[in-house]
Parts: C-alpha cells; sequence; structure tokens
C-alpha cells in the first residue's frame, strides 16, 4: 500500500508517477483530499480524485477487502458491501481533509476471486 500525505502536492506527485500507476506498481494507496490545500497548489479534491480513477484505480471511503474489491462484481458469490465513490464530486468539506482508499483495477483486465480461478483450473 502506498500512503500519500504531501500537504496539498498529491497532484504533482500523482502526476510525477503516472507511468508507475499505469504498470501496476501500486496495488492500493491511502490518500488524504484536502481540497483547500490542493487548490493552493493549483489543483483541488475532484481533480485528484480523476487523476486516480484515469490511473487505473477505484476509489473508497475506507479500505475495502481486498477480494471484494475486484474489478468486476459478476463473479462475486454476493455483491459488494462498498461501492465504489464517485471522482467526479468531493466526498467531504472543501475546508477540511478526508482519506479515501484508491484499489487499482485498470479497464479492460479482468480480475477474479479465488473460487472462479479454482473452478477454471479444473475445467
Amino acid at each position: 500500500m502506498m500512503k500519500l500525505d504531501v500537504e496539498g502536492f498529491e497532484c504533482n506527485a500523482l502526476r510525477g508517477m503516472r507511468r508507475l500507476l499505469a504498470a501496476g506498481a501500486v496495488q492500493t494507496a491511502k490518500l488524504e483530499v484536502f481540497d483547500a490545500a490542493l487548490r493552493a497548489q493549483g489543483c483541488s479534491g475532484v481533480e485528484l480524485q480523476r487523476l486516480l480513477s484515469e490511473s487505473g484505480f477505484r476509489l473508497y471511503p475506507t479500505l475495502p477487502d481486498l477480494e471484494e474489491a475486484r474489478c468486476h462484481w459478476s463473479d462475486a458469490a454476493s455483491p459488494p458491501r462498498h461501492k465504489p465513490l464517485s471522482p467526479n464530486r468531493l466526498h467531504g468539506q472543501a475546508e477540511f481533509p478526508y482519506n479515501i482508499y484508491a484499489v487499482y483495477c485498470p479497464r479492460g483486465r479482468r480480475r477474479t476471486n479465488r473460487r472462479s480461478r479454482a473452478l477454471a483450473q479444473d475445467q
């Protein structure tokens, strides 16, 4: 897990590590979203969340069970307890920081749960 809390410079840090993120080197991340501090550096909370989403991450208010947070829910035995957050709006007040958890799940790549993999190997 990557923890990123650089006092408003999170957008700059994410832009600097785009290739690393796109390569899947980071599977989970915890970030503080503080819109006021981000705006002081020329970014915003929504822009930060969109950068994560565009890099293949789903956003959550708490760290989900990683088995539950797989890319596709269609092979899940039960529905997920946590729905991903929208990257297009703030999930707290602009003047107060809040944490988000990001789980890498690039589009076009299907993760499956252990049960699905075991069934596929048996066939």
